[in-house]
């Protein structure tokens, strides 16, 4: 799956912003999840909706590049990686979703440029 499809997909996990959540890549019920993705999981982070989409084999995430656009676009928008982005305490749902537009828009252009 091309990265930008993607991103896309893990866009719109996190279009309802009840569904995005700071400070743990997933929770259920309220409870934090850092490191890993919960199955079950009710809300995710800018990554772990990423991961989401992929619960058993992270491979398909790797070769679609989507992570790699993700940071590259959480670095346009002056934070280090994309924990940074969706951690800080002024950063917003709205942050979140331009930081996928953008990371998609990234994803598209180098998808026409290997054609």
């Amino acid at each position: 799956m091309k990265g930008s499809e993607v991103l896309r997909k893990a866009q719109r996990v996190l279009a309802d912003p009840a569904k995005w959540t700071k400070g743990a890549m997933s929770r259920v019920g309220g409870a934090a999840y850092g490191a890993v993705v919960a199955h079950g999981a009710d809300c995710f982070c800018a990554n772990g909706a990423l991961s989401s989409l992929f619960p058993d084999d992270m491979m398909p995430l790797r070769e679609s590049g989507a992570s790699l656009w993700l940071s590259a676009a959480a670095k346009q928008m002056g934070f280090d990686n994309v924990t940074a982005l969706n951690d800080h305490p002024r950063t917003t749902h709205a942050d979140v979703m331009v930081l996928y537009y953008r990371a998609r828009r990234l994803a598209k252009a180098d998808e026409r440029r290997k054609r």
